[in-house]
C-alpha cells in the first residue's frame, strides 16, 4: 500500500479508526482541503484493495493538540452526514447550525441505546457530552438541563421497549447534582451505558451465551479471569466464544473485561483512605505499575491524577 499520510493511528474502536495527521498549518485553504480529500480517497481505495471492504472517511479542521477532541467531533459529523466517500467538515451544511448537530448526535446516542450497544453508547455519549461541554453559551446548569433532557428521552424509550417497566430515578438526580462539567460528563456517560445494559438484559434470551458470559465476567472480573475460562463456563469453544462475543457485544473479551475493571477502579479511587495498591488489587490487577499504565491508556490520566481531580 502506498503512503497517503504520515499519521498517528489509533487501534480499531468499534468500526472506526482515528488518524491524527500532524501539520504546521493553522487552517487549510481551498487547495489544501482538496489535496487532503484526494489523499483520503486514495487511502480508502488502497484499504479496499487490501481487505475488499468499502471505507468512508470524515475530515475535521486543523486544531492544536489540546483541542483535538473538537477536530475528532467534526470528523465524526462529516463521516455521518457526508454523502461521498470522503467528506471534509467545511463541505457540510450541518456545520452551520448547532441545532442540526445536536439533533444528529442525539439520534446517534439514542440509536446505540435502543440496540443495547454498550461500547457504541459510551462513544456516542462521550461525543455528545463533550459537544455540550464546549458550548460556551451554556452555563453549568444549562448543560445539566441539556444532558438530563436526553437522558429522560432515552429512559422513556427504554421503558417503552420493555412494556412500560419502570427504571430507577437515581441517574437523573446524579446529573443534576454534578459539581463540575467533568463530573457531569462522566455521570451522563455512565447513565446512558446503564440504560444500554438494561436493554441488553430485556432483549437477550436468559440462557443466551453472551448474556451468560457478561454476567460471569461481571461476577469474576476482580479475579484473574481468562477468555478460556469464560468460554468453558458458557459451554462453547474459546474460538467460537471470542468471535460470538465480539459480534454481539461490539467489543472483544479483553476490552469488555478492562472496561469493567477501570469503572470499578474509578469508583474505588473516590475513597481516599484506600491505597492505590489496594484499588489495583480490588479492580482485578496484580501489578500496580501495569494497572497504572492501563488506567492511563483508558482515561488519559493516572489513578493518582484521577483521585486528585475528585
Amino acid at each position: 500500500m502506498k503512503v497517503c499520510f504520515h499519521a498517528f493511528v489509533s487501534n480499531i474502536m468499534g468500526n472506526k479508526v482515528v488518524c491524527v495527521i500532524p501539520t504546521k498549518e493553522g487552517k487549510l485553504d481551498y487547495t489544501g482541503r482538496l489535496s487532503m480529500i484526494e489523499k483520503a480517497r486514495n487511502l480508502t481505495r488502497s484499504l479496499k484493495n487490501v481487505v475488499g471492504i468499502d471505507f468512508k472517511a470524515g475530515i475535521g479542521s486543523p486544531r492544536k493538540w489540546g483541542a483535538m477532541f473538537d477536530s475528532y467531533q467534526e470528523a465524526l459529523n462529516a463521516l455521518r452526514h457526508g454523502k461521498r466517500r470522503v467528506t471534509h467538515i467545511d463541505d457540510l451544511i450541518v456545520k452551520d447550525t448547532w441545532e442540526k448537530q445536536q439533533q444528529a448526535m442525539e439520534h446517534m446516542v439514542l440509536k446505540a441505546v435502543s440496540g443495547g450497544m454498550e461500547y457504541d453508547v459510551r462513544q456516542e455519549a462521550m461525543v455528545f457530552a463533550g459537544w455540550v461541554q464546549k458550548n460556551k453559551a451554556l452555563t453549568l446548569d444549562g448543560k445539566k438541563l441539556r444532558l438530563t433532557e436526553l437522558f429522560l428521552l432515552a429512559r422513556r424509550m427504554v421503558q417503552e421497549q420493555g412494556d412500560g417497566c419502570m427504571i430507577g430515578q437515581g441517574p437523573m438526580g446524579g446529573l443534576l447534582a454534578a459539581k463540575s462539567e467533568e463530573e457531569l460528563c462522566q455521570k451522563f456517560v455512565a447513565s446512558m451505558v446503564g440504560l444500554a445494559r438494561t436493554v441488553v438484559i430485556k432483549h437477550q434470551e436468559p440462557d443466551g451465551i453472551v448474556t451468560k458470559a457478561q454476567e460471569y465476567i461481571r461476577q469474576n472480573f476482580q479475579k484473574d479471569v481468562a477468555l478460556e475460562e469464560v468460554a468453558q463456563a458458557v459451554g462453547v469453544s474459546p474460538y467460537y466464544f471470542s468471535k460470538l462475543f465480539k459480534e454481539e457485544a461490539g467489543v472483544n473479551f479483553t476490552e469488555y473485561l478492562t472496561g469493567l475493571r477501570i469503572e470499578k477502579a474509578k469508583s474505588l479511587l473516590k475513597n481516599r483512605e484506600m491505597s492505590i495498591k489496594q484499588v489495583c488489587l480490588d479492580s482485578g490487577y496484580a501489578n500496580p505499575n501495569y494497572f497504572s499504565r492501563i488506567f492511563k491508556k483508558w482515561t488519559g490520566i493516572t489513578p493518582t491524577e484521577f483521585r486528585d481531580m475528585g
